[in-house]
């Protein structure tokens, strides 16, 4: 048995449970010793379920690894798990590397995913017709086909690729969508992914979109940002996929700042607005009162 067309793989992949299905266009590059490479930031962890995200102190700053429910998917059908499977959070690029897919399992595709000898290299890092399939299914599993460059679905895949049919997110292409349709399902979704994988390390994103540690009081918010893919900002738009996303630890919640968005305030910002109207206080210090009603329109 081998699939004779991406319908006939998806269909696979959609018997297995498989929900949603990403592919990457692989290179040369993309190998067991060089590890594959997933994107040049963290979003990558909304798309690929993980377990916690764990520290790894190598040198002057750690690495973050994060281990996967992976199998590889035969030709024949059948599963065979990869149990050293892991994600790799570089920081200090930042990227995002998949690690450990060979190593442990019974039926991989082994020789197809060796190293490139320099004097054989054809593509010079440039994608080499090899396409990965990812199928990720409700109970976080991934399941992992590779489609080499003269299969059937590879070329497929290129084809369509090339078309711009699928949607991409990073350098994955999305062939199967979840079955959440809304975007609260589909948060609710990573939400559940998140608490699924137990206790998390306290960390955020900086404005690199590198996770790093982090141990303060307010870590938990942080955090699941990180975890969402969520770079700390001060934008007053919704954190992910239209939502604003709160963390707490008590009883009150602050859902919105009551804070003019008109007039001065609103076309020049507080800073502005308090140089102008604030009452001088000495030291370089501008205080000023904000008094706010309500619209007349509500």
């Amino acid at each position: 048995m081998s699939f004779q067309s991406l319908a006939a793989l998806v269909e696979c992949f959609r018997d297995l449970g498989a929900t949603r299905v990403v592919a990457k266009r692989l290179a040369e590059n993309d190998n067991s010793k060089q590890q594959i490479y997933l994107g040049g930031s963290f979003e990558v962890l909304q798309l690929l379920p993980h377990q916690s995200i764990r520290t790894e102190a190598l040198g002057k700053r750690p690495n973050f690894k994060a281990s996967l429910n992976f199998s590889w998917l035969s030709d024949h059908g059948t599963l065979s798990p990869a149990p050293h499977a892991q994600l790799i959070l570089y920081p200090d690029y930042p990227e995002v590397r998949l690690s450990g897919f060979l190593r442990g399992c019974a039926d991989s595709p082994n020789k197809h995913m060796r190293p490139v000898a320099g004097h054989a290299r054809q593509h010079f890092n440039s994608t080499d017709g090899r396409v990965l399939f990812f199928a990720v299914t409700p109970s976080d599993q991934i399941i992992a086909y590779l489609a080499l460059a003269a299969n059937a679905i590879a070329q497929e895949f290129a084809h369509r690729a090339d078309a711009g049919e699928f949607q991409a997110e990073g350098i994955l292409l999305h062939v199967l969508h979840a079955g959440a349709t809304s975007t609260k399902e589909q948060l609710l979704e990573k939400l559940s992914e998140i608490r699924r994988a137990g206790w998390h390390v306290s960390c955020r994103m900086n404005k690199h979109g590198e996770v790093i540690a982090y141990a303060a009081q307010n870590g938990g918010g942080y955090t699941l940002e990180a975890l969402l893919g969520i770079k700390p900002n001060s934008e007053a738009a919704p954190d992910f996929l239209g939502w604003e996303i709160k963390a707490y630890g008590s009883s009150k919640v602050t859902l919105m700042t009551p804070e003019p968005d008109a007039g001065f305030y609103g076309e020049h910002g507080v800073k502005a607005f308090v140089k102008k109207y604030g009452h001088d206080a000495g030291d370089d210090v501008l205080y000023c009162l904000l008094y706010t009603s309500p619209s007349p329109r509500d």
